[in-house]
Order: C-alpha cells, then sequence, then structure tokens
C-alpha cells in the first residue's frame, strides 16, 4: 500500500492502475464528480445499488475482461479495477468499510495513564479520566481506590 495518499479529487486511473498492476487490489477513495463523470461516460457494464463497472474494459486477463468499478459507502466515493466476473457489490462494500475502517464499533480513545490508543469494549473512569481496563486495574492493585 502506498504512504500517502492521492488527493480524491486527483484522476484515479493512473494509481488504480499502478495498483493492479503491482497486486495492490486495495480500494481507492475518489470524489463525487469523478464518480458521477464515469458513470455518465458510457454506459455501464453492469450496475447494481450504488456501484458499477465503467462500459469500456481497461484490459483482460485470463479471468476476463478487467473493468474500473466505483462504488459508494457512506456518502464517501471508492474505485478500483476488477475482473467483471467477480463484480459483487455487497462483497465490495464489505471491503471498502474494512480498509477504511468505516464500520468499527469499538470505541477508540487514548489511555489517560498510557497514552496508548485503545480500542476496548470497556472504558473506565478513573478519577475523571478514561483509562483502559488494563490501567484502571494497575491502578487498583497500587492501592488507588475506586468508588462504583
Amino acid at each position: 500500500m502506498q504512504s500517502q495518499s492521492p488527493s480524491i479529487f486527483e484522476w484515479p486511473y493512473t494509481d488504480i492502475i499502478a495498483r493492479f498492476n503491482s497486486g495492490d487490489r486495495s480500494w481507492r477513495e475518489t470524489s463525487e464528480p469523478i464518480f458521477w463523470d464515469q458513470l455518465g461516460s458510457v454506459p455501464p457494464a453492469c450496475s447494481h445499488g450504488d456501484a458499477f463497472a465503467v462500459g469500456e474494459a481497461w484490459t483482460h486477463s485470463e479471468d476476463g475482461p478487467i473493468h474500473a468499478v466505483f462504488c459508494v459507502v457512506e456518502g464517501r466515493f471508492f474505485c478500483r479495477l476488477v475482473p467483471l466476473v467477480t463484480f459483487d457489490p455487497p462483497a465490495f462494500q464489505s471491503q471498502i468499510r474494512k480498509q477504511f475502517h468505516l464500520d468499527d464499533s469499538d470505541p477508540v480513545f487514548t489511555c489517560a495513564e498510557c497514552r496508548q490508543e485503545k480500542s476496548q469494549d470497556v472504558i473506565v473512569l478513573h478519577d475523571g479520566k478514561i483509562t483502559c481496563e488494563d490501567c484502571f486495574i494497575e491502578c487498583l492493585n497500587k492501592g488507588a481506590s475506586y468508588k462504583a
């Protein structure tokens, strides 16, 4: 994966082609105007819900034609090159949610004691500070008092 993300307003094809050629199958965020431009440029090869494959194939492989696919998730726009036979919008949305952490249900916070970002089900208030469960237990073991 690249260390610096390109602007969502930059033309995406240079980046998604480079990713595809290097074996990187990650999604790239793009902009709404680019999404609509690509949807209106030629009739889609296929579409379903908030996803479509651009009508012209970029290249062909043993899996058949490779198309640029655009997908909307939570009002954000994404694209990548995909073999048309694998066109599966629910799977694409799941991949995007995972890659861009769009469905993280665990709260993320910085523990006031250890200063590390934590993602835990349990967040404990200790002396008016938010601490992770491990630090809270450590404070209790050191003799700190706690009133429920």
